[in-house]
């Protein structure tokens, strides 16, 4: 799992926003990706390597601010979310899970096949 998390969050990394483990709202100052991985065995070959499915959900978070379009500002967000998770094949879907005063929030779930053999996410 350690070299599936690295392969990930280097990709997420990428992104102007924060990413990594699932924090607090109050810690949430601008955007904030966090999520967790799960990993279910599937099958292996002949050689012993397995195929896994990878499962990915998080919250992407942003706090709100009069002063600017939060909400706009929290789409243009998930549409990077949405590219990098395409480059990893991840098959995704997301849906709208609070809009209080004090924070926007996008909940993200995403899948794809992980094979220990050539170690790459394919859909």
């Amino acid at each position: 799992m350690e070299e599936i998390r690295e392969l990930i969050q280097q990709e997420l990394n990428k992104l102007d926003f924060e990413c990594g483990i699932p924090i607090p709202d109050g810690m949430v100052t601008n955007t904030y990706f966090g999520y967790e991985l799960q990993e279910n065995y599937t099958s292996s070959d002949l050689n012993g390597s397995y195929k896994m499915e990878i499962s990915l959900t998080g919250r992407l978070v942003r706090r709100n601010n009069i002063e600017e379009d939060s909400l706009k500002l929290l789409y243009d967000d998930l549409e990077k979310l949405k590219q990098v998770l395409k480059s990893l094949n991840f098959k995704y879907s997301y849906n709208d899970i609070n809009f209080d005063d004090n924070y926007k929030k996008v909940f993200v779930k995403a899948n794809a096949f992980y094979y220990e053999s050539n170690k790459e996410l394919i859909r």
